[in-house]
């Protein structure tokens, strides 16, 4: 069974989810270098398409931090290599790489697979994170996929049964620049249990606040 987002990936997310157009207000990133996260090309087929490359893309930022995202297509592109100095801007998925509106539902789920996903990379889970990207290219085109190697199937198995937990829309990551047309899938939704204990925090820090406000001031002697 794989596991729910780090708590890493839900703080980062949690504080981007402002930003659902391009623009002025848009979070932006300066990234100096992209690379792979394996080089592993996996057994996965997708239809249509053969055995793509299915490993995770690396982000790394002026100050050394690295992202960790998914293909938001199938025909990506992007240059592996060092120096580029990408500026990219943090928006909400709402079309898939082809430029085709997405449903609400359907960027939630792919957004929980990019959690997982880099949840698995980060855990040395190279297995599950190749099927993480295996699932959000089969939910997004809606098209079928699957893995010679039993390890594998049994994630994208795992990963294809994952449904919408209304908490909105996935994060994801394009340029703003015109360099690059295709999007990052960064995930961002947190599970509802997620959500219930930053309302319960939320609560509790509202609380405090009252009883301090509702005390009664001391006379002074």
């Amino acid at each position: 069974m794989k596991f729910a987002p780090s708590v890493v990936s839900i703080l980062f997310a949690a504080g981007l989810l402002g930003s659902t157009t391009l623009g002025a207000s848009a979070e932006t990133f300066l990234f100096t270098t992209v690379g792979t996260g394996n080089p592993d090309y996996g057994n996965v087929s997708v239809a249509g398409y053969g055995n793509p490359w299915t490993t995770p893309i690396l982000f790394t930022d002026a100050n050394g931090n690295t992202i960790v995202t998914f293909c938001d297509d199938l025909n990506h592109d992007v240059y592996v290599g060092g120096g580029q100095s990408l500026p990219y801007a943090t928006t909400l998925v709402m079309y898939d790489g082809a430029g085709n509106k997405l449903s609400e539902a359907t960027s939630n789920i792919m957004g929980q697979l990019a959690d997982i996903g880099r949840y698995d990379y980060f855990h040395n889970n190279e297995d599950g994170a190749i099927a993480a990207q295996a699932a959000i290219w089969g939910i997004e085109y809606n098209i079928a996929v699957s893995s010679t190697d039993t390890t594998v199937e049994s994630y994208i198995v795992s990963d294809l049964l994952i449904k919408a937990n209304d908490t909105g829309w996935a994060l994801g990551i394009v340029p703003i620049d015109g360099s690059n047309t295709q999007a990052q899938l960064l995930g961002g939704v947190p599970e509802p249990s997620t959500w219930a204990m930053m309302l319960l925090g939320f609560l509790g820090l509202g609380y405090m606040a009252y009883r301090r406000k509702a005390k009664p001031a001391l006379m002074a002697a």
